[in-house]
Protein backbone atom coordinates (compact mmCIF):
# COMPACT_ATOMS: atom_id res chain seq x y z
CA UNK A 1 0.00 0.00 0.00
CA UNK A 2 1.39 3.18 -0.33
CA UNK A 3 1.28 6.52 1.84
CA UNK A 4 -2.29 7.19 0.93
CA UNK A 5 -4.09 4.19 0.98
CA UNK A 6 -4.25 3.12 -2.67
CA UNK A 7 -3.18 -0.04 -3.65
CA UNK A 8 -0.28 0.02 -6.36
CA UNK A 9 -1.41 -1.95 -9.54
CA UNK A 10 1.38 -4.13 -11.22
CA UNK A 11 1.60 -4.34 -14.76
CA UNK A 12 0.27 -7.11 -16.32
CA UNK A 13 2.24 -10.36 -17.00
CA UNK A 14 3.11 -10.66 -20.42
CA UNK A 15 3.70 -13.82 -22.13
CA UNK A 16 6.98 -14.51 -23.83
CA UNK A 17 6.45 -15.79 -27.39
CA UNK A 18 6.67 -19.07 -28.12
CA UNK A 19 9.67 -18.95 -30.77
CA UNK A 20 12.15 -16.12 -28.42
CA UNK A 21 13.47 -19.24 -27.07
CA UNK A 22 14.63 -20.35 -29.83
CA UNK A 23 15.55 -17.36 -31.45
CA UNK A 24 17.55 -16.61 -28.53
CA UNK A 25 19.69 -20.02 -28.87
CA UNK A 26 20.29 -19.74 -32.20
CA UNK A 27 21.56 -16.14 -31.64
CA UNK A 28 23.70 -17.39 -29.12
CA UNK A 29 25.78 -19.82 -30.65
CA UNK A 30 25.82 -17.65 -33.02
CA UNK A 31 27.32 -14.79 -31.18
CA UNK A 32 29.70 -17.73 -29.13
CA UNK A 33 30.99 -18.50 -32.94
CA UNK A 34 31.27 -15.32 -33.62
CA UNK A 35 33.93 -14.45 -30.63
CA UNK A 36 35.87 -17.72 -31.17
CA UNK A 37 36.35 -16.63 -34.60
CA UNK A 38 37.19 -13.06 -33.46
CA UNK A 39 39.51 -14.46 -31.01
CA UNK A 40 41.38 -17.33 -33.29
CA UNK A 41 44.07 -15.30 -34.76
CA UNK A 42 45.93 -13.99 -31.51
CA UNK A 43 46.94 -18.19 -30.30
CA UNK A 44 48.01 -18.77 -33.62
CA UNK A 45 49.87 -15.89 -34.20
CA UNK A 46 53.37 -17.20 -34.61
CA UNK A 47 52.39 -19.93 -37.26
CA UNK A 48 50.47 -17.77 -39.03
CA UNK A 49 53.20 -15.71 -39.81
CA UNK A 50 55.67 -18.32 -40.26
CA UNK A 51 53.28 -19.46 -42.85
CA UNK A 52 52.04 -16.28 -44.56
CA UNK A 53 56.05 -15.39 -44.03
CA UNK A 54 54.38 -11.62 -42.89
CA UNK A 55 55.89 -9.26 -40.25
CA UNK A 56 54.84 -8.24 -36.94
CA UNK A 57 52.64 -4.87 -38.30
CA UNK A 58 51.09 -7.35 -40.97
CA UNK A 59 50.43 -9.94 -38.54
CA UNK A 60 48.75 -7.00 -36.06
CA UNK A 61 46.30 -6.12 -39.18
CA UNK A 62 45.18 -9.85 -38.73
CA UNK A 63 43.38 -8.45 -35.69
CA UNK A 64 42.64 -4.92 -36.53
CA UNK A 65 40.53 -5.78 -39.41
CA UNK A 66 37.80 -6.78 -37.26
CA UNK A 67 37.91 -3.66 -35.26
CA UNK A 68 37.63 -2.04 -38.61
CA UNK A 69 34.60 -3.53 -39.92
CA UNK A 70 33.04 -2.82 -36.72
CA UNK A 71 33.75 0.66 -36.94
CA UNK A 72 32.39 0.54 -40.47
CA UNK A 73 29.13 -0.95 -39.68
CA UNK A 74 28.66 0.95 -35.98
CA UNK A 75 25.70 2.95 -37.23
CA UNK A 76 24.73 1.05 -40.87
CA UNK A 77 23.96 -1.80 -38.81
CA UNK A 78 20.99 -0.35 -37.26
CA UNK A 79 19.80 1.38 -40.11
CA UNK A 80 19.95 -2.35 -42.00
CA UNK A 81 17.99 -4.08 -39.20
CA UNK A 82 15.62 -1.12 -39.36
CA UNK A 83 15.12 -1.06 -43.44
CA UNK A 84 15.80 -5.17 -43.76
CA UNK A 85 14.15 -6.39 -40.78
CA UNK A 86 15.89 -8.38 -37.85
CA UNK A 87 15.59 -12.40 -39.17
CA UNK A 88 17.65 -11.16 -43.00
CA UNK A 89 20.26 -9.23 -41.25
CA UNK A 90 20.89 -12.04 -38.82
CA UNK A 91 21.06 -14.68 -41.66
CA UNK A 92 23.35 -12.35 -43.43
CA UNK A 93 25.38 -12.44 -40.29
CA UNK A 94 25.57 -15.90 -40.02
CA UNK A 95 26.32 -16.45 -43.65
CA UNK A 96 29.33 -14.02 -43.06
CA UNK A 97 30.01 -16.02 -40.25
CA UNK A 98 30.06 -19.02 -42.42
CA UNK A 99 31.98 -17.48 -45.27
CA UNK A 100 34.91 -16.30 -42.56
CA UNK A 101 35.05 -19.43 -41.44
CA UNK A 102 35.62 -21.32 -44.29
CA UNK A 103 37.51 -18.44 -46.14
CA UNK A 104 39.72 -18.70 -43.25
CA UNK A 105 40.34 -22.33 -42.93
CA UNK A 106 41.03 -22.66 -46.87
CA UNK A 107 43.37 -19.03 -47.41
CA UNK A 108 46.71 -20.21 -48.75
CA UNK A 109 47.96 -16.51 -48.95
CA UNK A 110 47.75 -13.24 -46.74
CA UNK A 111 45.07 -11.22 -48.76
CA UNK A 112 42.66 -14.34 -48.85
CA UNK A 113 43.23 -14.52 -44.78
CA UNK A 114 42.59 -10.88 -44.19
CA UNK A 115 38.97 -11.28 -46.62
CA UNK A 116 38.41 -13.80 -44.52
CA UNK A 117 38.52 -11.67 -41.26
CA UNK A 118 36.37 -9.24 -42.96
CA UNK A 119 33.65 -11.28 -43.19
CA UNK A 120 34.42 -12.56 -39.29
CA UNK A 121 34.30 -8.52 -38.55
CA UNK A 122 31.26 -8.05 -40.39
CA UNK A 123 29.61 -11.34 -39.06
CA UNK A 124 30.62 -10.15 -35.02
CA UNK A 125 29.60 -6.31 -36.02
CA UNK A 126 25.88 -7.16 -36.87
CA UNK A 127 25.44 -9.78 -34.62
CA UNK A 128 26.01 -7.34 -31.75
CA UNK A 129 23.26 -5.09 -32.82
CA UNK A 130 20.68 -7.73 -34.07
CA UNK A 131 21.28 -9.88 -30.62
CA UNK A 132 20.72 -6.30 -28.41
CA UNK A 133 17.40 -5.73 -30.81
CA UNK A 134 16.02 -9.35 -30.97
CA UNK A 135 16.68 -8.91 -26.91
CA UNK A 136 14.63 -6.13 -27.10
CA UNK A 137 11.52 -6.96 -29.21
CA UNK A 138 11.39 -11.28 -28.44
CA UNK A 139 10.94 -10.79 -24.37
CA UNK A 140 8.95 -8.86 -22.29
CA UNK A 141 10.27 -5.85 -20.64
CA UNK A 142 10.30 -7.98 -17.16
CA UNK A 143 12.28 -10.69 -18.90
CA UNK A 144 15.40 -8.63 -20.76
CA UNK A 145 17.40 -9.04 -18.52
CA UNK A 146 17.55 -12.49 -18.58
Amino acid sequence: MSSQGYVQASPPEVATPAGAWKVFWCLYFGGAVSCINFMKVPPLMPVLIGYFKVDLASAGLMMSVIGITGLLLALPAGIFVMRYGIKVVGVIAMACSIAGCLLGAMATSYPVFLVSRGFDGISFSLLAVVGATCNGVWFPPRKVGI
